[in-house]
């Protein structure tokens, strides 16, 4: 029965609660469909934010319709009667806007701090958040194409949303060993000034964050520093990757891993992806317009950058559509020696043919060597007369590549009798030291130290394949450290305690670099900092074994202490 006729002001509270406020009311006015659809949209605001404290409460809702409602609307019928001629007169007048939900702090949800769309390598990802703290969905998920997923760097989107940046940064700070935080301190303010500086997914997270902490502060951040754990998980990506129906085979946060049990499925889906229009065959002049760093085709169904490449296919070269901008940039150097060698009238066994006949294999050519000496000094004839060492700068028209065909073919003949004779300088170096090593093999004590020092050295100046993989400008080098040994081994057959002397000033640092160096680079420091510490241990080689032979630059072992101090830290 109704209520009213005893208590007429509690029935309007309870109705204003539950059929306005909580929607437990069924009623043909629009506005009822309007505050429902911006309860959800309000809803997700909240999500984005991760803050339950931004809504309006019931009561605050509850004086919106009561302002609006008269005394003498209680019920459903009264209701009705009264919203007829009200809205006649409004027609919103019991719709609900964002200011009356939100509170003012609201005003910081802008697009551009929580967006919906995140865009990757030219394709669009769509961002869905949720406030659900210890789900496994809780937080962000961006839908992933299958197709794309190959392309995706796991370090670059480790990153957050621009809403997000300063609070994981500051979990980041957060999360390292209490003495780099005291170093760091105040890491609040730290954490304030690299949100500033620092734009989300330009870069990888932890390596962009460590160059940026060394030049403000002067202190370096070791990979291994960071508990990535200690991180809230909504503060990372989620992930759910989709077929070219859109059904999900995959989702998690290791975006690493689902490439690596996903990835076998992404290749067959570029493999049967429609490039005929895109890609040519049978190349022996550049007879292109331009080579572009990308372009856009289907596939799957979802239109994503692929990567045109000049793929080297020895009677002939061709343009093929890659999926990353590393694999075309490989491909495309080998691309372009065969375009050039085709224009010279020429090929890889005819340049072999012009080096010394006194070049045979020698001891240069390691049997773990997957190319024949001559075939390496030839590539990199090719590679350094017409620069195609660097991949950002490689000729993608025809112009270019007639600038820089003309430009190589002049520098080829003088790069090819150089490095011959660098060939056959090393090959020569090479002999005396493993001549002189025989002698050492097999004595025990001191002899057997110097022994497999020198062979734990040859290992890093003489790579399997050295002539294919080290600039002209380094094997230089290697000729000095090389002969550096031969002093070495000749002295020490003279006066060994006058080696084991030096060479405490020497080993030390080299243990330490070889013990540390994949460790160091597998937390990221970078290769050029640990290459450069092992160079700097040659040239502290050669000023104590054979300081007759000069070194390229000074070089101390309290420099090479302090050196390894900050590359190692």
């Amino acid at each position: 029965m109704s209520y009213g006729r005893f208590d007429q002001a509690l029935c309007r509270s309870m109705f204003i609660t539950h059929a306005l406020v909580r929607h437990e009311y069924t009623t043909k006015g629009a506005f009822m469909e309007h505050n429902r659809r911006l309860h959800e949209e309000v809803h997700q605001l909240r999500d984005r934010a991760r803050r339950s404290d931004m809504l309006a409460d019931e009561y605050e809702l509850s004086l919106f319709f009561d302002k609006r409602l008269p005394p003498t609307v209680f019920d459903g019928k009264t209701f009705e009667a009264w919203r007829a001629a009200a809205e006649a007169k409004d027609p919103a007048v019991l719709e609900l806007t964002l200011a009356d939900i939100l509170l003012d702090e609201a005003a910081e949800l802008s697009p551009e701090r929580y967006p919906d769309q995140l865009v990757v390598r030219g394709t669009t990802l769509s961002l869905a958040y949720k406030f659900e703290p210890g789900e496994d969905d809780d937080g962000i998920t961006a839908t992933v194409p299958l197709a794309l997923l190959p392309q995706l760097d796991p370090d670059v989107l480790a990153w957050t949303i621009p809403g997000w940046h300063e609070a994981k940064l500051r979990a980041l700070l957060d999360s390292l060993p209490k003495a780099l935080r005291k170093a760091l301190a105040p890491t609040d303010e730290l954490a304030l000034a690299l949100a500033a500086a620092l734009r989300p997914f330009e870069g990888p997270l932890l390596a962009t964050l460590e160059r940026v902490i060394y030049e403000r502060t002067g202190e370096r951040v070791p990979r291994d520093a960071w508990d990535l754990r200690a991180v809230p998980g909504y503060l990372d990506l989620g992930f759910r990757i989709v077929d070219e129906r859109d059904k999900v085979v995959g989702h998690g946060r290791d975006l690493a891993e689902l490439q690596r049990t996903l990835g076998h499925r992404a290749r067959e889906l570029w493999a049967a992806a429609p490039r005929e229009r895109l890609e040519r065959t049978g190349l022996r002049s550049w007879d292109l317009d331009a080579l572009p760093a990308s372009v856009t085709i289907d596939v799957g169904g979802r239109k994503l950058l692929a990567y045109p490449a000049l793929v080297d296919a020895e009677s002939a070269v061709d343009v093929r559509l890659l999926e990353s901008p590393a694999a075309a940039a490989e491909a495309t150097r080998g691309g372009l020696r065969r375009l050039f060698l085709f224009q010279l009238s020429t090929s890889l066994a005819k340049l072999e043919a012009q080096l010394p006949a006194t070049l045979g294999p020698g001891p240069l050519v390691s049997p773990t060597a997957t190319m024949p000496l001559r075939r390496q000094i030839v590539l990199r004839a090719l590679d350094e007369a017409f620069r195609l060492t660097d991949p950002e700068a490689v000729p993608r028209s025809k112009g270019a590549f007639n600038e820089r065909l003309f430009e190589g073919r002049d520098a080829l003949p003088a790069v090819l009798v150089q490095l011959g004779r660098t060939a056959a300088e090393l090959a020569a170096e090479l002999d005396k030291v493993r001549i002189a090593l025989k002698a050492l093999a097999g004595k025990p004590g001191m002899p057997r130290t110097v022994h497999d020092d020198v062979q734990s050295q040859l290992v890093h100046l003489v790579p399997p394949e050295l002539m294919r993989t080290t600039s002209t400008a380094r094997l230089g080098h290697i000729v000095r450290y090389l002969k550096a040994i031969v002093v070495r081994l000749q002295r020490q057959s003279h006066d060994p305690q006058k080696d084991q002397q030096k060479a405490t000033l020497v080993v030390p640092f080299w243990r330490s670099y070889v013990t540390r160096r994949d460790e160091l680079a597998a937390k990221g420091r970078a290769s050029a900092e640990l290459e450069t510490f092992g160079w700097m241990v040659e040239e502290l080689r050669v000023q104590t074994f054979a300081p007759e032979l000069k070194t390229a630059l000074p070089v101390s072992a309290q420099r090479l202490t302090e050196l390894w101090a900050a590359v190692a830290r």
